[in-house]
């Protein structure tokens, strides 16, 4: 009843319909205003949790691991010479620069880090050497690669490179915070060596690998999407031939982002790595339902009916299929609200709202736009007759036909999910970019030639004075012993480091002293060097410690395990001493987070799927129904487990998000493929001539709709942004594989019923 009301309503008064859209269009954009692009790493694995509560905890004591800006210096390793005191002059320059502008808590460098060496009168300092320092560039080059702090961490052991490293404040954790000391720094870097040709810079670490994933999220945002949405347009043209149903179409997809972005801002939240794939996923939403909207319209047109009287018939038939295939896809993504990460709660919630909120675009818009513009439609293919897809739909009703096609399918189902619940969960962090892409270079090259770029931390927690006990101090050094045998770095660093090194400086022990007083007396020398080097590696009274890492990308799922090892190593080889040793930082725990965010996010997936079935089940009261959503909605999250599974590939968060997306596409053409099904029983048809007749009328829609979508997301894979790449080719597999789905196994599930009336 309200459908057809709205409908006369919507006939009757079309501009009226327009002007309340435009309102509330303008409306939403106001509430946008100050949402922005945000590329916040941590909230993409932020959890309530005791390590991320530890990570905070962490880097209010020795600041932010993340926040380490790197740049690699390199000379050419076939001379000698190259490392020499003017270059070390041009380096202090371009580091004195850097301390003095007051975006970095500390700069580490060959020239302003401690080194451990012998006086003129044999007297120990811990000091930085300065490139002024009267001594010969070989014997400079030799301190610094046997000094601890320096050695294989800011100088190469083997390689004339050298590394230079910024540390911003731990409250820069934002795309807007460290883009400007980031760039001041790779200027300062670049131009430090304008007049050397011979010496090139590359720079890593996590904040620049972050600068670069956001800038290619901004490339791809305003270039992808406009493009991908003219290809859609094109696309839809050629179909319809119609100018109407292209820009009808775009005004409802940007009433619907507007709405989204609106309401972002109404909760003061920004655009996250996340919800940035709301555009596409409204697109798909919109396009779906809109040419479900354009099919039946021009049907109607074919038909002979009146323009008034196809709208009306369009807006309420379709716009009732379109609002419960909207309510279905939605009720599926605020199904992820009840995972426990925040970013995936968001992401639900945004998402769900999104969709309805784009139904209300959609019945503003459409009906309104069809009755003023009176598009006529060229030769459009309904796809009717006796085609491929009529006769599969006759075989799979068929009542030998669909006892194979619904084996077929379980089989499907039960083999794609033995093989789905194999799989690996993974993720690196240098995947997110493309193997050449600048960051990911440099990063290699740390590997190779320095102890690598992505930083690792131990923390070590005690009672206060626990590490100036020299049989603390010596399981400290076997903890970093340990992490080098795994495979996290070869010159880690930790107070343990300095002291053995100060002890085999006076006395040629290469060892850590076996007495406290011979240890707090090497503490003693040690808090006198300029840069506060103990500063870097322990708190005021000596009850907190850390070990510095840096290593190779590894992955998540070696690091987790490594994680669970380390614990059980260093619970055994601390007992007694009152140190609790805790492996923490950025890696550990995002690597961790993204983890468990790929797991959360297909696991709510699949809770998402099973809301679907129960709400089909709730609203069209047919178990047959409810049965043959399954095929469209869960088997192409199956296969392309299955797939993941079979080549070898671990998940991370990316498949969801494009399964999220098969989602919207699928329950849309089910539902209305459904509501064409009742239509055709209310006309008193008997159940598979129904379903055949059904299949005919909206096969058209389906084909164009899933066409339409594959090829804009084919678009995806000219991307610079590997996920986004990913996203393309699995986004159109997942689609295609649903289109099927709708096709050939729910007719053969709906067929089943009284065989005697099934007979046709």
């Amino acid at each position: 009843m309200f459908f057809q009301r709205y409908a006369n309503a919507v006939t009757r008064y079309p501009k009226l319909s327009l002007v309340l859209s435009a309102v509330l269009f303008l409306l939403f954009v106001f509430l946008a205003r100050d949402v922005r692009l945000n590329n916040h790493f941590a909230a993409l694995f932020s959890i309530d949790n005791e390590d991320n509560a530890y990570r905070e905890f962490y880097r209010e004591v020795f600041g932010a691991d993340d926040g380490l800006l790197m740049a690699i210096v390199q000379l050419p390793d076939d001379d000698p010479t190259a490392m020499n005191q003017v270059f070390f002059s041009h380096l202090e320059v371009a580091v004195e620069k850097l301390e003095q502008t007051g975006n970095y808590n500390r700069v580490l460098s060959p020239v302003s880090t401690s080194v451990i060496r012998a006086g003129k009168d044999d007297e120990i300092i811990i000091d930085p050497l300065f490139a002024d320092d009267e001594i010969s560039d070989a014997m400079r080059l030799k301190l610094l690669r046997e000094s601890p702090a320096t050695g294989g961490r800011l100088v190469s052991i083997d390689h004339n490179t050298v590394a230079v490293i910024a540390e911003m404040p731990t409250d820069f954790d934002r795309f807007r915070k460290i883009q400007e000391p980031a760039e001041y720094f790779r200027s300062t870097m670049n131009g430090a060596f304008v007049d050397m040709p011979t010496v090139s810079v590359q720079f890593a670490g996590i904040p620049f690998t972050r600068i670069g994933i956001l800038e290619l999220m901004l490339r791809d945002l305003f270039l992808l999407v406009p493009l991908t949405a003219l290809i859609v347009g094109l696309v839809s043209f050629l179909i319809f031939r119609s100018y109407a149903v292209v820009w009808i179409t775009l005004l409802t997809t940007l009433f619907g982002l507007a709405a989204t972005v609106g309401m972002m801002g109404i909760n003061g939240d920004d655009v996250n790595q996340l919800t940035i794939t709301f555009p596409v996923l409204l697109m798909v939403i919109i396009v779906a339902n809109s040419t479900h909207f354009y099919h039946r319209y021009f049907r109607e047109c074919q038909f002979g009916t009146d323009q008034q009287t196809a709208v009306s018939i369009v807006t309420t038939r379709v716009g009732k299929a379109a609002f419960l295939s909207c309510l279905t896809t939605a009720i599926g993504f605020y199904a992820l609200m009840t995972a426990d990460m925040k970013i995936l709660r968001s992401f639900g919630l945004y998402l769900g709202s999104g969709v309805l909120v784009s139904y209300v675009g959609m019945m503003l818009i459409i009906p309104a736009c069809l009755m003023l513009a009176k598009p006529k439609a060229g030769n459009i293919s309904t796809f009717t007759g006796k085609d491929w897809v009529s006769r599969c739909v006759a075989y799979s009703t068929s009542v030998r036909g669909r006892r194979w096609v619904t084996a077929a399918g379980v089989a499907s189902l039960l083999g794609g999910g033995w093989l789905g619940y194999h799989i690996e969960y993974d993720y690196f962090l240098k995947d997110m970019l493309a193997p050449d892409h600048p960051q990911v270079v440099a990063g290699e090259v740390a590997e190779q030639k320095l102890s690598g770029a992505l930083p690792l931390e131990v923390s070590l927690l005690g009672e206060p004075g626990a590490f100036k006990q020299a049989d603390v101090l010596k399981k400290m050094r076997q903890t970093g012993d340990w992490l080098h045998v795994k495979g996290f770095g070869d010159h880690a660093l930790s107070m343990a480091d300095i002291v053995q090194s100060l002890n085999h400086a006076i006395s040629g022990d290469n060892a850590i002293p076996d007495s406290n007083e011979a240890v707090a007396q090497l503490l003693l020398l040690a808090e006198g060097s300029s840069d506060a080097i103990l500063e870097q590696l322990v708190n005021f009274d000596y009850s907190h410690a850390r070990i510095r890492v840096n290593g190779s990308d590894l992955g998540a799922d070696y690091l987790v395990t490594v994680k669970a090892e380390f614990n059980e190593y260093t619970e055994t080889l601390f007992a007694g001493t009152g140190v609790k040793a805790r492996m923490t930082g950025e890696a550990p725990v995002a690597y961790e987070g993204m983890n468990k965010l790929s797991r959360e996010l297909l696991e709510s997936v699949l809770m998402a799927l099973v809301f679907i079935v129960i709400t089909i089940q709730l609203v069209f009261r047919d178990w047959r129904l409810s049965l043959g959503s399954v095929f469209p909605n869960i088997l192409p999250v199956i296969l392309g487990l299955a797939f993941y599974a079979l080549s070898g590939q671990s998940l991370n968060p990316l498949p969801g998000i494009a399964f999220c997306i098969a989602i919207g596409i699928a329950v849309d053409d089910t539902v209305h493929l459904f509501a064409r099904f009742n239509e055709e029983l209310q006309a008193g048809k008997p159940r598979v001539q129904a379903i055949i007749d059904a299949v005919d009328e909206v096969k058209g829609a389906l084909i164009i709709s899933s066409g339409i979508l594959t090829c804009g997301f084919l678009v995806f894979l000219i991307s610079g942004f590997s996920w986004n790449r990913d996203l393309g080719w699995l986004g159109a597999a997942l689609i295609v594989i649903a289109l099927f789905a709708d096709l050939v196994f729910t007719p053969a599930v709906l067929s089943f019923g009284d065989a005697r009336k099934d007979k046709v």
